[in-house]
């Protein structure tokens, strides 16, 4: 194993020089501490190789992985984790006593172990404060300050308590991150420098069952650790200490804003997991952990994330705090000195220092340095510092190729693989790609199936019926264990269609644009009894042309389906949540791009199509989406039913073939 000051020197040297290519947030944190080597000590601050050092070797000699490929390696962190572990343990605080005069003025002085505290306050309040007063110390060790009517607590910062109370590290997904969590859990609950008796530690997320992740993770760790079965004792619901253990009385648990957990933390550390998922509803538990360590010496809260969207306020809100303190760390006075802040993360557009001089290398005499390229597989590394050791590389290959040719799947890398912000909405269908996509029908009888689908409209709202039809094409997916196509993976082409239909009491003026002509060629239908016209034209289509299966949103349409049901028409509830739609909708839009869909040139299905607006969600480690009607600019109820019915044919049995098929 590298020494750690050693690996940490090799580390910063390659990110300095440019050999490793890192985005400029990684490289700000590497400056401010080597500028605060040379300037920290001034505002109380100092660094202890040693006890960075022992933080860091603490992780391989304690610790095993337990999952995958590393399952029964020491833990040995990677140079972007060493480089975090070493920061956050090796700042330190010399010692100082703080508090306010009768007036309000707020008095520092230092304080180094060993020092009497009480005889500290009083010798400085008499050569610098007018008046009488009496220092003394409590029963429980405070020193307190008397002068009659005024009395006020000396809050003492203890020498050598780590400098940083808060650390936010964002990286892309497939870091590490839930490893390095557990670790730093266990290593504060167990044997943290000074020793902490009674540390309380809380992983915590939006809901219990996310937090036991990291949880889980740390308890396993610590079950497959003889260092650890020594002083631990593994519950069901937390990790406690033994008796006789370095840090007698302490626990780890998992905390979820739903969990059945008192007011009372005393929290010495916290693990706070992916806060780009915390709402509105979860600032209060995220205040509470924030709030909860006023009588600890060194208290810790781990913030580790990727990155958010615009929904995502909280993360918005510390995210730019943290990039702030990179921002102005060379100041005289540097914003957030208890915050320790790694982000590793491709680089964004922004303005250039150069003024715009048509010299510089920079931005190329524009004046804006542009957006890193976030499918150059030369940037992967920007916000992902352990690859391609961790993501491999043919996964990041996979994941760039798929959002090569989807606008969805470039959203999701942008946010997960580049750790950059984006849009929680998603226009998702280019018109270039939607043209594209034009062509002449087959005969639909020779289809291998078709199914359809219907969305009735709210009250006044326009309401549609979707159709696609499933055609062979004699190729099937190319099997990735022999490279040969696959036999049982047909490669299919799809030809869908759509009709709309809207009540005459509707307020729309179906007069103005195109809404007369797709009255004309039979598109839209405009009636008084819009939900009979709609049965009437299903029945139509399933006596006819064999249309049998048909998806509908049982929320608003169970009736309705139900009165087809007795026709013998097959009815499939398709719930409205992003549960039920992500797959079948990253599906649809993958099979666009590649040219697997073609329609006919249908006017009121376009323009639906480009109105479809999507919007994206994570829940726990699968990114969800679905469409939104809300946020979209116009109707899109006709590409919704297309693409309900596509999801039926995707999933129809194959036609059979043979002498003794009778079509």
């Amino acid at each position: 194993m590298e020494h750690p000051a050693a690996q940490v020197a090799r580390y910063m040297a390659s990110v300095l020089d440019g050999t490793a290519n890192v985005g400029r947030r990684e490289r700000q944190a590497v400056e401010r501490h080597l500028h605060d080597l040379q300037h920290a000590t001034q505002r109380g601050l100092y660094f202890d190789e040693r006890k960075a050092g022992a933080a860091i070797i603490w992780f391989p000699m304690t610790l095993v992985h337990i999952e995958g490929e590393w399952a029964g390696r020491p833990v040995e962190l990677s140079d972007s984790q060493v480089f975090i572990v070493w920061s956050i343990f090796g700042w330190r605080r010399h010692g100082g006593l703080s508090f306010y005069d009768e007036r309000g003025e707020l008095h520092d002085i230092g304080y180094s172990a060993g020092d009497d505290a009480v005889s500290l306050v009083a010798d400085y309040w008499a050569e610098n404060i007018p008046g009488t007063v009496n220092v003394a110390e409590d029963q429980f060790g405070d020193v307190w300050i008397d002068a009659g009517t005024f009395r006020s607590k000396v809050e003492i910062t203890w020498p050598g308590s780590r400098r940083f109370r808060h650390a936010y590290i964002s990286c892309a997904r497939k870091w590490g991150k839930s490893t390095l969590s557990a670790g730093l859990a266990l290593q504060m609950l167990s044997l943290d420098d000074p020793l902490e008796p009674g540390a309380q530690i809380y992983c915590a997320a939006t809901k219990e069952d996310q937090a036991k992740i990291v949880w889980n993770l740390a308890r396993n760790m610590g079950m497959e650790s003889p260092v650890l079965k020594q002083h631990l004792n593994f519950l069901a619901k937390s990790v406690t200490t033994k008796r006789d253990s370095y840090q007698p009385h302490s626990f780890l648990k998992a905390l979820g804003q739903d969990s059945k957990t008192a007011d009372g933390f005393n929290l010495h550390g916290g693990i706070l997991d992916e806060i780009h998922e915390w709402m509105d509803k979860h600032q209060g538990l995220y205040d509470k952990l924030n709030t909860a360590s006023g009588s600890r010496r060194q208290p810790l809260v781990v913030v580790i994330t990727t990155a958010g969207d615009d929904k995502s306020k909280l993360w918005i809100v510390v995210d730019t705090l943290c990039c702030k303190v990179l921002d102005e760390h060379s100041r005289d006075e540097p914003p957030g000195d208890n915050r320790f802040v790694f982000i590793a993360r491709m680089d964004e557009a922004r303005p250039c220092d150069c003024g715009g001089l048509n010299s510089c290398r920079k931005c190329d005499g524009t004046g804006e340095i542009p957006e890193d390229d976030i499918l150059d597989p030369k940037n992967f590394r920007k916000a992902n510092p352990n690859y391609p050791v961790t993501p491999k590389i043919h996964y990041m290959m996979e994941q760039a190729a798929d959002a090569k040719i989807s606008d969805y799947h470039f959203n999701v890398f942008k946010r997960y693989h580049a750790n950059m912000k984006v849009s929680s909405l998603s226009k998702v269908i280019h018109p270039d790609t939607w043209n594209a996509a034009y062509g002449e029908f087959l005969p639909w009888e020779d289809a291998d199936a078709v199914c359809g689908g219907w969305d009735i409209g709210g009250q006044d709202d326009l309401g549609a019926i979707g159709l696609c039809a499933r055609f062979e094409t004699g190729q099937y997916e190319v099997s990735p264990e022999t490279g040969k196509p696959d036999r049982a993976r047909p490669i299919y082409r799809y030809e869908i269609d759509a009709k709309g239909f809207l009540g005459t009491e509707s307020e729309r003026d179906v007069s103005k644009d195109q809404w007369p002509n797709w009255i004309a060629q039979g598109l839209l239908v405009v009636t008084p009894m819009e939900l009979e016209a709609m049965k009437q034209e299903i029945l139509f289509e399933f006596r006819e042309n064999r249309v049998r299966s048909w998806a509908y949103d049982p929320h608003n349409s169970r009736d309705f389906a139900q009165t087809l049901e007795t026709t013998g028409i097959e009815t499939v509830k398709f719930y409205q949540n992003a549960g039920m739609w992500t797959e079948p909708l990253r599906s649809f839009l993958k099979d666009l791009k590649r040219g697997r869909i073609r329609h006919d040139g249908n006017g009121l299905l376009s323009w639906a199509a480009q109105n479809l607006v999507t919007v994206n969600a994570s829940k726990a480690s699968a990114v969800m989406m679905m469409p939104d009607k809300a946020s979209s600019p116009d109707k899109i109820d006709p590409i919704v039913a297309v693409m309900m019915a596509y999801r039926l044919a995707t999933i129809a049995p194959r036609r059979s073939h043979g002498k003794l098929f009778i079509s």
